[in-house]
């Protein structure tokens, strides 16, 4: 997973429940994908922002489990470091997935890339290349984040635009809760006072 610090856990938070708020996808979903790929999109250059956006897209295109997305992203970025599936990938879109060193280009850049040339390619030529890198089982999963890249990229920005939607609703909680206890607080120093002065009058 992506270990983050306690620190970064409102954001994070905060970035699911938008997710969730705009889109059908549930924040169990995400974090059963999250929970199967995380590191390995992490190791491959991905964020939790694009990875949630992902599994959310997929979920409202395909119906799939987050868990199920998950381990189809997990597959990819496995069949990613395969060199025939590189040789592919770049005769057919010019997008690089590993340098001369064997270090991956970020996940994120080589999905988008892809995207851009998708429009390019025939039928045939993306069969061959969402095969290559997803296999025969997770294919749908790839041709959807591909042919939808639009609609993550978009879900990304909005997490990072709608800053705080989770704590502005727990805040609006907590203010309820606060009040409540307010005024059961006055309810109770009210009757206190009643007693006092009721006691002060019998004497």
């Amino acid at each position: 997973q992506f270990e983050l610090p306690a620190s970064s856990m409102m954001r994070v938070l905060n970035n699911l429940n938008t997710v969730e708020n705009t889109t059908r996808a549930r924040t169990q979903e995400l974090l059963q994908s999250i929970g199967r790929t995380g590191q390995a999109f992490k190791d491959a250059g991905g964020d939790i922002e694009t990875l949630s956006s992902i599994t959310a897209v997929v979920v409202e295109k395909t119906g799939r489990s987050g868990a199920e997305i998950g381990n189809a992203i997990k597959t990819i970025i496995s069949r990613m470091a395969d060199m025939k599936t590189q040789r592919t990938v770049w005769e057919m879109t010019g997008v690089t997935i590993a340098n001369m060193r064997g270090e991956l280009t970020p996940i994120g850049d080589i999905l988008g890339g892809i995207a851009a040339k998708w429009g390019e390619l025939t039928e045939a030529q993306r069969l061959d290349l969402t095969v290559q890198l997803a296999g025969i089982r997770q294919r749908n999963v790839l041709l959807t984040i591909l042919k939808n890249w639009l609609q993550i990229q978009l879900t990304t920005l909005r997490q990072l635009q709608t800053e705080g939607s989770a704590t502005q609703e727990n805040a609006l909680v907590m203010d309820t809760l606060v009040k409540k206890f307010e005024s059961l607080k006055a309810a109770v120093q009210q009757a206190g006072n009643a007693v006092v002065k009721a006691g002060i009058g019998q004497t």
